[in-house]
């Protein structure tokens, strides 16, 4: 019986595994859909027959031929980083002001709230250069996740962040969405891979991020493009989640199909 018990959870092991394999097979062609739809957006826009011209950059390629290149330091008021409370020997609190780390950003471009962290108002006080503001982009430029970025919006805020992560504060918050979606595209994102290559810790400096060249495109297409990335993000957000809860759901029922296996609650020996 005990052979039994043994095969019987073996065979449906490899069914379950072999389900949640094909899963993470979707999740990642998901993913891979929504980066090449991203970087196509935003480096050529959404109309086949423009103009195109030649960026003059060879990574970037040909531009749609009335967009024009700049750079993000030219585009933003502020470009900077926070400071961990410690090296002011501040320690975090239950309750405060949140304090966000690079665990609470995103590859997806969302900011979550956990894990929490909290600093209380005089260290906030202390910490007043790093105040974030809405439309922030947020970017993680220390450790192994350098690269990922997102949009605080303004439910985070009153908040705070430390060293490990930059912010950037456009003269414009309408091209923010847009401008994080470029930084968060596999051009740079492969441009920040090469660069932390040739470092033991991976890192960004202020001044790299100010000398990110960006295609840019007139601020009503830049609208548009912007409205059509949030658009079939979201419905491949929810794609993705569904597959998610199908992987948990699997998980879960293996570790139910164990338990009543080995606990006789299921009668193995017909089977």
């Amino acid at each position: 019986e005990r052979r039994k018990i043994g095969h019987f959870l073996s065979e449906k092991n490899k069914q379950i595994t072999a389900s949640i394999k094909l899963l993470e097979s979707k999740l990642a062609l998901l993913e891979e859909k929504r980066s090449v739809l991203i970087t196509q957006a935003i480096t050529q826009g959404f109309n086949p027959n423009m103009d195109m011209k030649n960026s003059g950059i060879s990574w970037l390629g040909d531009i749609p031929s009335h967009w024009s290149l700049s750079k993000v330091g030219y585009l933003s008021k502020i470009i900077s980083k926070g400071t961990t409370p410690s090296t002011l020997n501040r320690e975090f609190v239950p309750q405060g002001i949140k304090f966000l780390k690079a665990e609470n950003i995103h590859y997806d471009g969302s900011v979550s709230a956990l894990p929490n962290f909290y600093i209380d108002e005089e260290t906030d006080k202390l910490l007043k250069r790093s105040r974030l503001k809405s439309n922030d982009i947020l970017m993680v430029i220390a450790g192994a996740t350098t690269g990922k970025c997102a949009i605080l919006n303004s439910d985070f805020i009153p908040a705070n962040t430390n060293q490990a992560v930059c912010f950037i504060r456009l003269n414009d918050t309408r091209i923010s969405k847009f401008i994080q979606s470029w930084l968060s595209c596999e051009l740079i994102q492969e441009q920040i891979k090469q660069d932390s290559v040739q470092s033991a810790q991976p890192n960004l400096a202020m001044e790299e991020i100010r000398n990110f060249v960006c295609p840019l495109p007139p601020i009503d297409e830049i609208e548009h493009i912007t409205n059509r990335i949030i658009e079939f993000t979201n419905i491949i957000s929810n794609s993705k989640s569904i597959l998610e809860k199908q992987i948990n759901c699997l998980i879960e029922y293996r570790e139910s199909l164990i338990s009543a296996a080995v606990t006789g609650k299921i009668d193995v020996r017909s089977l």
